[in-house]
């Protein structure tokens, strides 16, 4: 510990707190801006009409933001009964999955590995594959990755 003796608990647990603030904060952008992003490039993909704007993706962001802090503050009391029906759907999307997974058409072994997709003409691949991975990539970190480390902390 980087604190001395007598400093360690009350340090050690304002650090913890401004931590889990920091990250809960982090983590409800993070993952609204993530699913914003998601619904509009599923708008992109599906709509061939459909014009890509900056503003669209933040205001989809907001509308995530506010179904979160919506569902969190107001309808508190029905949580575990929407809780309850997601897991229902997710079981239920399970049974939808494996069928579309096993019934897809199949392709040779190392494509996704080796075959790569740039329609933006990015300079090169590389370059291609490093912005499209940001999103994924901070999926994969998990913003409460303090908080979990607060908990082993204290």
């Amino acid at each position: 510990m980087s604190s001395p003796i007598s400093f360690r608990p009350g340090f050690n647990y304002s650090c913890i707190g401004w931590l889990c603030a920091i990250t809960w904060q982090a983590g409800l952008g993070g993952s609204t801006y993530i699913g914003g992003t998601i619904v509009q490039a599923l708008f992109v993909v599906n709509m061939p009409n459909y014009i890509y704007e900056r503003w669209q993706g933040s205001l989809l962001t907001l509308g995530f933001l506010f179904i979160a802090v919506f569902f969190n503050t107001v309808l508190a009391r029905r949580l575990p009964i929407v809780e309850s029906i997601f897991v229902f759907l997710h079981i239920f999307g399970i049974f939808i999955f494996i069928p579309i997974w096993i019934l897809s058409p199949r392709k040779v072994g190392g494509s996704p590995l080796i075959d790569f997709y740039n329609p933006n003409k990015w300079i090169s691949n590389g370059v291609a594959t490093l912005v499209g991975s940001g999103s994924p990539v901070s999926a994969l970190i998990g913003f409460d990755c303090s908080v979990h480390m607060g908990m082993l902390i204290s």
